[in-house]
């Protein structure tokens, strides 16, 4: 595992060799404004820690594990049958697809899930599923003035 100290060094030596080290390609622009050495400090946003971390992986865990293969032909129909408007700007894809975009997977979680697993799983998974897709749209409403409304749902979740 790479220390601090390795990371800085091979972003060092892969901006003095102008080559990629250890997967890395040069300094960071971040580096002279964060105050905590990277990558300990991480800006965090919530389109790849929510959508294609935690959200995808529930997703999955969901149709791999949960849902039988009957099941998952029908909320595979159902995802294939979905009309978007034209500012949806990309299809929407079966949850089994090798690679995701984050805007696909934002269009799965935040407009088909809930609609289209509520009559497949227990009430219960699809209540659970729905607040934690209310607590990420909630804390993506930049009008909120009370942020604890968004902490205490997704404690809840």
């Amino acid at each position: 595992m790479r220390s601090e100290y390795d990371f800085a060094m091979d972003s060092r030596k892969a901006r003095y060799f102008q080559d990629t080290i250890n997967g890395r390609h040069r300094m960071s622009i971040l580096e002279n404004v964060v105050d905590i050495p990277l990558p300990t400090s991480v800006i965090v946003d919530y389109l790849h820690v929510p959508l294609l971390g935690h959200a995808k992986a529930l997703c999955l865990a969901l149709y791999r594990n949960h849902m039988k293969p009957k099941q998952r032909t029908q909320l595979d129909e159902k995802i294939y049958s979905q009309r978007f408007p034209h500012i949806f700007n990309r299809k929407i894809k079966v949850l089994d697809q090798p690679y995701l975009k984050v805007t696909e997977m934002r269009n799965i979680f935040f407009f088909c899930i809930l609609p289209m697993i509520y009559k497949l799983l227990p009430l219960d998974t699809v209540a659970h599923i729905g607040i934690f897709v209310a607590g990420i749209r909630l804390s993506k409403i930049k009008l909120i003035e009370d942020y604890a409304k968004v902490y205490e749902l997704n404690i809840a979740y």
